[in-house]
């Protein structure tokens, strides 16, 4: 879900819900696409449920948590908002919440129930936050590496260091050294159309499996090429149906995204596309791959 990748409490509770569960870590898949379609795709969504919303009656905005700023009237606007000094300290502040929490909890082995306020969740200053921040994979992702690192106590990724905040995206740099990303597995959404490609991802998915599990009988099943090539088989036997992206709503076709937008966007995610190509080992050969 793009919510709680991009989310700054959601690895820290996660991670605390498996460590007092007396779990190993959960193995995280990551499903990508080309960023700029992502964030067109979540800016359209958002508006047209606010519409929706509005031909109900819904016509008051909550001010508290998000700002008098908001909802931003254009993709532009939104990227302003999304990466404004208000908004990146509402999601430093997020995270600094549950990261502190986290830790008294886990030291005190306390089971106490901890609630995030309002507006820590789960995009703090409001949905339309995560224009600009949704589609910044590879932060996000070097984020859950890194806190899931912190609390399983696991190698770290040597391969990626922080400019900035954690919270902050766009704030990482990268070397020439190649490293495996240890908790996550990426799939570009293309991969769902070429049989090889997920069969590879599934290998690696069911590999960690058995090692998690530290079952070698469970491992070898997973590991048997011939039973994910059935699985591939099955799974690819009646075409994948994708839902078309919906348009805006007439009242709003002038907050459709222009190809200004489009250009904005690309420059905005090359260095993370970058990112993550490394991180990942793959060329998505996106837009902003090109």
């Amino acid at each position: 879900c793009a919510q709680y990748l991009t989310s700054p409490t959601a690895p820290y509770l996660i991670a605390k819900a498996y460590r007092d569960a007396g779990e190993q870590p959960p193995i995280l898949v990551v499903c990508v696409r080309d960023p700029i379609d992502q964030t067109k795709s979540w800016w359209r969504y958002e508006n047209n449920a606010m519409e929706w919303g509005r031909s109900m009656g819904l016509s008051e905005w909550n001010n508290d948590l998000r700002s008098v700023l908001y909802p931003p009237n254009s993709i532009f606007e939104a990227l302003e908002y999304s990466m404004s000094q208000y908004t990146s300290d509402l999601f430093i502040a997020a995270e600094a919440l549950v990261k502190n929490m986290a830790d008294k909890l886990i030291v005190s082995r306390s089971t106490d129930k901890f609630h995030l306020p309002p507006w820590a969740m789960t995009w703090p200053g409001g949905q339309l936050a995560g224009i600009g921040r949704n589609s910044a994979y590879a932060s996000n992702i070097s984020r859950y590496e890194k806190v899931f690192q912190d609390a399983f106590g696991t190698r770290v990724v040597s391969s990626l260091k922080y400019d900035g905040h954690e919270s902050s995206p766009l704030s990482l740099s990268v070397n020439n050294s190649t490293t495996n990303l240890e908790f996550v597995t990426v799939i570009p959404i293309e991969y769902f159309s070429c049989g090889s490609k997920i069969c590879d991802i599934f290998s690696s998915i069911m590999k960690k499996i058995g090692n998690r599990e530290r079952n070698l009988a469970l491992g070898q099943s997973f590991y048997c090429e011939e039973t994910l090539t059935e699985m591939v088989a099955r799974a690819t036997e009646k075409k994948i149906h994708r839902n078309a992206g919906s348009p805006m709503t007439n009242i709003l076709r002038t907050a459709e995204p222009t190809s200004e937008d489009e250009n904005r966007l690309a420059c905005l995610y090359k260095k993370e596309v970058l990112m993550l190509e490394s991180l990942c080992g793959i060329n998505f050969g996106w837009k902003t791959s090109l």
